[in-house]
């Protein structure tokens, strides 16, 4: 019998599709007019990296950053917490604070109508986009 290997459980994190996706795409603008600079070389990103951590005293990697620019080969999936520090760094609490600060208002017909097992815990969650999906 073959034994499975775990992987404890902190060690686990969340990671998200790295598709071309609209959210990405708006927060990558925000970024770029934060720091008044497009993400061309590898000096861009260097200045980036310093930035966000004089800006939040977190460090993320050059090459995480130029992943998410599309600057590197990129990888199938992003961490969260990648998300949450890069909206942070443009003053959103987190990536879904980020994700629901783009998304328009939804007007009447838009809204999902509410059952009775919503209320209860039964109901689904929402996530800032359809696009995306957690691993």
């Amino acid at each position: 019998m073959q034994q499975r290997k775990h992987t404890p459980t902190s060690l686990l994190q969340k990671q998200i599709k790295m598709s071309e996706n609209t959210e990405f795409e708006q927060l990558r603008n925000a970024i770029e007019t934060a720091v008044d600079r497009k993400m061309k070389s590898p000096r861009d990103f260097d200045f980036l990296a310093q930035a966000i951590f004089e800006k939040l005293h977190q460090s993320i990697s050059t090459s995480t950053l130029k992943r998410f620019w599309g600057y590197l080969p990129q990888y199938a999936t992003i961490r969260t917490s990648t998300l949450d520090l890069l909206s942070q760094f443009v003053d959103y609490k987190d990536w879904e604070t980020f994700c629901q600060a783009q998304s328009p208002t939804p007007t009447p017909a838009d809204t999902p109508s509410i059952s009775p097992s919503d209320h209860m815990g039964g109901g689904k969650k929402f996530s800032c986009s359809k696009t995306r999906k957690a691993l």
